[in-house]
């Protein structure tokens, strides 16, 4: 990661208190749960294979970030081969929790980051307004390695992104 945006963000405090009131508003007013739930349980059933686990994400990406897809989808092809390429990696990590997490693993992490980054992009779909445009995501790859390891990459979208000082002008800024 950039040490010189790592510099600039600063993080607000956070207690047990912050995140329990934050769980209960989320339990309350996130009505897309039950994509979460299934496709967490896809995953987990067919952790060995890549083609379900990338209709697995398919499953969530289009219902979480349909926005994004609107107007074009991913390629299911791009995202197996992302699972494959990375296969060793997500399993050491899906193990994992966050706070084991060392600076020495960083490269790796953004190398796998990038991977999907690239694996999860958007290319305009036939007869729209924005055929053949190609467009990256990094709240697609924040949740797609979240759901493949949930205790080592937290769950995040735009607006936790800015509530932690990790805004972004352009994907480009997310392309290490």
């Amino acid at each position: 990661m950039n040490s010189q945006k790592n510099e600039e963000r600063t993080s607000p405090s956070l207690s047990w208190d912050i995140l329990e009131r934050a769980h209960s508003i989320y339990l309350e007013e996130e009505p897309r749960d039950a994509m979460y739930r299934i496709s967490t349980k896809l995953i987990d059933n067919n952790w060995d294979n890549d083609f379900e686990i990338s209709n697995a994400l398919g499953v969530l990406l289009l219902t979480w970030n349909s926005v994004f897809y609107r107007f074009g989808s991913f390629n299911y092809d791009l995202i197996e081969q992302s699972i494959m390429q990375n296969r060793v990696k997500l399993h050491g990590y899906r193990k994992r929790g966050i706070l084991s997490l060392s600076e020495s693993e960083y490269e790796e992490i953004e190398a796998t980051y990038n991977d999907f980054l690239i694996s999860l992009k958007s290319v305009g779909k036939k007869g729209t307004k924005v055929e053949g445009k190609v467009s990256y995501s990094p709240v697609s790859v924040g949740k797609a390695l979240h759901l493949l390891c949930p205790n080592f990459f937290p769950l995040w979208d735009n607006r936790i992104a800015v509530g932690y000082g990790c805004k972004w002008t352009s994907w480009r800024d997310s392309f290490n």
